[in-house]
């Protein structure tokens, strides 16, 4: 187990090598609808990052709206820097704090209750 995480490790891309293939990824550009909506664009980032040699892994976030649940996914790329957070509708990058999620520009999208990442909850504040 311990060999296999090495060998993934010197597969894995630098945090520019990420940016210069969002910049280049065209999936922000798709028009959203009813049927192409958050989890279709993270898909479609997701399967084109991959085609490209990227780890990169959907990740829903919850958190209170209007005092109700608000579910967004997006998508975090595993890279030799450290997990990149991609919104994949505009190709903005973000960052968790201890319970909001914030652009890296400064705004906040609020208090999230839960992360939903790569198969487990973390950052959980309340279950879902």
């Amino acid at each position: 187990m311990n060999i296999i995480l090495v060998i993934i490790s010197l597969f894995l891309k630098s945090q520019s090598d990420v940016l210069e293939f969002i910049s280049t990824d065209k999936t922000n550009e798709i028009p959203y609808s009813i049927e192409f909506d958050c989890v279709q664009y993270s898909e479609t980032l997701i399967t084109n990052s991959q085609n490209h040699g990227f780890d990169a892994v959907p990740v829903m976030v919850g958190w209170d709206r209007d005092g109700k649940l608000a579910l967004h996914e997006f998508v975090a790329f595993n890279t030799t820097d450290g997990i990149i957070w991609v919104e994949p509708q505009n190709d903005r990058q973000y960052v968790v704090s201890e319970k909001s999620l914030c652009y890296i520009d400064g705004e906040c999208v609020g208090d999230f209750r839960f992360i939903y990442y790569d198969g487990e909850f973390t950052h959980t504040v309340s279950q879902p």
